[in-house]
């Protein structure tokens, strides 16, 4: 793909997700009304469903030839002949959005992947919108991350942390809380090394990846769950901020299909700044010494 056919397609990531937010903006208290179970058994709430569709209008607009995953719509073709895999949350981070909206920390997420069954490293252009401080974050492959807001375009970049004892966790601890642990015997592991840190909850992980990807955070355990949307979504900024996302035997998730990984449920996911943190949390974990 050429350098212009890229940045053609950052434009139209950075549109829909500016849709996206006027739809959130427009809609107000109304966003909350709840409307329908979406296909992961969870209440949809109208702005999770009205910011997909306004993303859906955007692509369909730039006539983009795309096969859509999406968490209040599931998958389906926009186009008869798509090139691309586009992968969506109209509202990462529902019940922060519910109970504390224009207050919260909650965003929307788009990804590009090239081809329709793509690898993690196949994103083209990956993007959060932070609704209330209107923050909007890309990366395209091989240009980098940024993120704009009313002051300009800054460059992100993760820290230099390397290993455990410095590093600034955070955790989707509200999302473990409810699974059943005991089942889940190395999830448990990975949660309790973290546990002496005592680990924030933001209730949102698109939040937990920007701020791995600015350098405020260096390291969010996540798990696969609901498609994974999110974590092939960030996984992007994550790569063109410097960070790395990697299983629990230490290796990128970079080479493996999302469509067959997205299926593989409560994997544990570490994302870290460095290569170095990320194996020194799993070496802490392997020795229970933390």
């Amino acid at each position: 793909m050429s350098s212009e056919q890229a940045s053609e397609l950052e434009l139209v990531v950075r549109e829909a997700l500016l849709a996206a937010a006027a739809v959130h903006d427009r809609l107000g208290e109304g966003g909350l009304k709840e409307v329908s179970k979406n296909h992961f058994g969870d209440t949809a709430l109208v702005g999770d469903v009205e910011a997909e569709e306004a993303i859906f209008r955007t692509l369909n607009k730039h006539g983009v030839p795309v096969l859509i995953t999406s968490e209040e719509h599931g998958m389906f073709q926009l186009t008869h002949d798509p090139k691309y895999l586009v992968v969506i949350d109209g509202i990462d981070g529902s019940s922060v959005y519910k109970h504390a909206r224009g207050v919260g920390r909650y965003g929307t997420m788009l990804a590009l992947f090239d081809g329709v069954d793509p690898t993690f490293d196949d994103y083209l252009v990956s993007g959060v919108m932070e609704h209330v401080e209107k923050r909007l974050y890309i990366a395209r492959r091989q240009n980098g991350a940024s993120v704009t807001n009313g002051k300009g375009r800054e460059r992100l970049h993760v820290s230099a942390v390397a290993d455990l004892a410095s590093a600034k966790a955070l955790q989707d601890a509200r999302y473990f809380g409810r699974l059943e642990l005991g089942k889940m015997p190395l999830l448990k592991r990975h949660i309790d090394a973290l546990q002496p840190r005592k680990p924030g909850c933001l209730g949102a992980s698109s939040m937990h990846y920007v701020d791995v990807a600015q350098g405020s955070a260096d390291l969010v355990l996540e798990c696969t769950r609901k498609k994974s949307l999110e974590i092939a979504i960030a996984y992007g900024i994550i790569r063109e901020a410097g960070g790395v996302m990697v299983d629990e035997n230490g290796a990128s998730v970079g080479p493996q299909r999302y469509l067959a990984f997205r299926e593989e449920n409560h994997k544990p996911i570490i994302t870290a700044s460095t290569k170095g943190l990320a194996q020194d949390f799993l070496n802490a974990v392997a020795s229970k010494t933390y």
